[in-house]
């Protein structure tokens, strides 16, 4: 067998078995963390350009696959789900001093327009 068919199997079967477990609730799988390391998927690319296609490339490819969905894997599973917004405001320190007029600057006027 064609070692490019065989990776390209075992990462549509795991994307595939994650995504069923996810659904049906059996684990929660944090995407948005995986997708922070895609420079995995470039080496795993390089890696499958690079190694030779006799016997000993079909295993290299194989098991460089392999271990890099574990990885996905361990990184998915371990890492808690987090809301998009929190994720974005995450070490977001907002310090605004409402005595200090200096950080209003442009909004004092419409604040302090009177109806006549």
């Amino acid at each position: 067998m064609d070692a490019k068919r065989i990776t390209t199997g075992i990462i549509f079967l795991f994307i595939g078995v994650i995504l069923l477990l996810s659904k049906m609730d059996i684990i929660e799988f944090n995407w948005f963390e995986v997708f922070r390391y895609w420079p995995l998927l470039i080496i795993l690319v390089g890696v499958n350009i690079l190694v030779p296609k006799k016997d000993i490339g079909y295993m290299i490819s194989i098991g460089t696959t392999c271990v890099i969905l574990a990885i996905f894997t361990f990184i998915g599973i371990t890492t808690p789900n987090q809301s998009f917004l929190s994720r974005i405001m995450e070490n977001r320190d907002l310090d605004i001093d409402s005595e200090n007029e200096e950080d209003f600057i442009g909004t004092s006027n419409a604040v302090s327009a009177k109806k006549i």
